[in-house]
């Protein structure tokens, strides 16, 4: 049994904590995400967050911190910190859970820590610290239901963390048949399993349900549906994508050109939502050659280097461009894994999640930002990978 040591823990630990500080201290210069800092500033003045038709659990989380805290530094930017630094440690717990040693375990937790979008994301107020928190934490917990079957305290803290997930990132839903599956697989009566699933389910929508309610003040569901749809299916998709790493701009431009007010509309008018799904969905029947284009553009965008935060070849270059490293290497290793012995359980995990994940950007709208809790999750598969490579070739080397 391995064991790490105080100047271990301090390196994975501490590493985080300074980072956090410096950024908090000397903070980079960044516009927040307006629609958040609106509804959380409403909620920390109002106790509610009432017309909005973005997702609801970052904004009413950075709204209590607000008000508990004050606006002052040290307020939303230590709910920041916390997502930051307790993500390194689960990245660090999710690669020992997947086979890794202390050492490839360590380099994961370091490398998530100086994830550069990440780390400064710290005074940035937008929710990827808390999207890459609850991207680690289902997988973490994935992993622990496999090894340890559907016992009642990690269902609870599923259901749980899955209602947190779909009450800030909807799209998380298309991750929640995972869990169902490795329930199903797991080594228990049936009536157990399928208590299991029916326990979790029910925990999350109550989750969902509550998050959205104490925010809003009664049931709420986010609109933005339709919007991001509309997003990723029209005639200048792919052109917003290659130029601005977004297709959202790509709605101000068919509502022009269909003769509408392309300025200062309200994405949550009813009528409006109607004539997104209709638009997207006469696009899609008419252009099916440009669909293929379309989802492969997505797919780069997805997993590109983030070319927005930084123009032209300087220091800066390399800390932008190393992060879209991360994919190919991952995919490389799990090529050569899948080839040589076939895919193990935590292998076949992985691969699904990826696709789960990827999935509902391909179908609606596609940015870089999308990438870095996938790309979290995969530091912490390639340290387990290299832990076996690294296992199989001193045996190579006697034979």
């Amino acid at each position: 049994m391995e064991h790490a040591g105080a100047a271990y823990w301090t390196l994975l630990v501490g590493t985080p904590i300074a980072l956090a500080v410096v950024v908090w201290r000397f903070p980079p210069p960044a516009a927040p995400m307006p629609d958040y800092l609106r509804d959380a500033v409403q909620y920390a003045a109002t106790g509610h967050i009432s017309d909005t038709t973005y997702p609801l659990a970052f904004a009413w989380l950075a709204g209590v911190a607000l008000r508990v805290l004050g606006p002052g530094p040290g307020g939303w930017e230590l709910l920041q910190a916390a997502f930051y630094v307790s993500a390194v440690v689960i990245v660090w717990a999710l690669a020992r859970r997947s086979g890794a040693d202390l050492r490839a375990s360590l380099g994961a937790g370091l490398l998530t820590a100086l994830y550069p979008e990440l780390g400064v994301s710290v005074a940035k107020f937008w929710d990827l610290e808390m999207s890459v928190w609850l991207m680690t934490v289902f997988m973490l917990l994935c992993l622990l239901l496999w090894q340890r079957g559907p016992r009642t305290l990690l269902i609870v803290l599923f259901g749980l963390a899955a209602g947190l997930a779909m009450a800030q990132r909807p799209n998380m839903a298309l991750l929640m048949p995972l869990p169902a599956w490795l329930c199903l697989k797991a080594k228990a009566t049936l009536q157990r399993r399928v208590a299991a699933i029916a326990g979790a389910g029910a925990l999350a929508a109550a989750t969902l349900v509550g998050i959205n309610t104490a925010a809003h003040g009664s049931f709420f569901l986010s609109q933005n549906g339709p919007y991001n749809f509309v997003q990723g299916h029209n005639e200048f998709t792919v052109q917003t994508l290659l130029d601005d790493l977004s297709c959202e701009p790509s709605v101000g431009m068919i509502l022009k050109a269909d003769g509408m007010q392309s300025a200062g509309f309200n994405e949550a008018d009813p009528a409006l939502q109607v004539y997104f799904r209709r638009r997207a969905f006469a696009y899609i029947r008419s252009h099916p050659l440009g669909e293929v284009r379309i989802t492969a553009v997505k797919l780069w965008t997805l997993f590109r280097p983030n070319t927005r935060l930084h123009h032209g070849v300087s220091v800066m270059t390399a800390a932008i461009v190393a992060p879209s490293l991360i994919f190919p290497v991952w995919i490389v290793l799990l090529a050569a894994r899948w080839k040589r012995a076939g895919l193990d359980a935590v292998e076949s995990l992985f691969l699904a999640a990826t696709v789960l994940y990827a999935l509902p950007f391909l179908i609606t709208s596609s940015d870089p930002r999308y990438q870095v809790p996938l790309e979290v999750c995969m530091l912490a598969h390639i340290a387990a990978m290299l832990t076996r490579i690294r296992a199989v070739q001193p045996a190579a080397v006697q034979d």
